[in-house]
């Protein structure tokens, strides 16, 4: 049979073509969800909260590129969760999307993956960085 293998790679395909957005999303955060920390730990330990959830996402995307792809996907599954907890929904989402496409894939995070998921971060990280100054740090 000529020409093509059904099955075989499951390297990660773009599904769609990529849509020029209106405006673009933002990664902002759910006040909401930080909040509601407040409510159970306190401001003290919730402003250190975030602080550390700043610095340990920041190390973990630092050393994303050097792991094998059974480490990337935990990785990807931590982020995606603590993101979720601390409230920054959309690059907690964007982390979940990774995360699939890592299940059914044999490739690793791609250097473009990896400053995509950089980007999301940093521009949340900002949002984050605010609302400590507002909370008095």
């Amino acid at each position: 049979m000529g020409g093509y293998e059904l099955g075989g790679s499951t390297h990660r395909f773009n599904l769609a073509p990529l849509v020029q957005l209106r405006k673009p999303l933002t990664m902002q955060i759910t006040t909401s969800s930080l909040n509601h920390l407040i409510d159970v730990l306190g401001p003290d330990d919730t402003r250190e909260l975030v602080q550390i959830y700043l610095d340990q996402t920041a190390r973990e995307l630092d050393r994303l590129g050097t792991l094998p792809l059974s480490k990337q996907m935990i990785v990807i599954h931590g982020l995606k969760g603590s993101s979720y907890q601390v409230g920054a929904l959309l690059f907690a989402a964007q982390c979940g999307a990774l995360e699939s496409q890592l299940r059914n894939s044999d490739a690793v995070l791609t250097p473009e993956e990896r400053v995509a998921l950089r980007a999301g971060f940093d521009e949340c990280a900002l949002h984050f960085k605010t609302w400590l100054v507002g909370l008095g740090t």
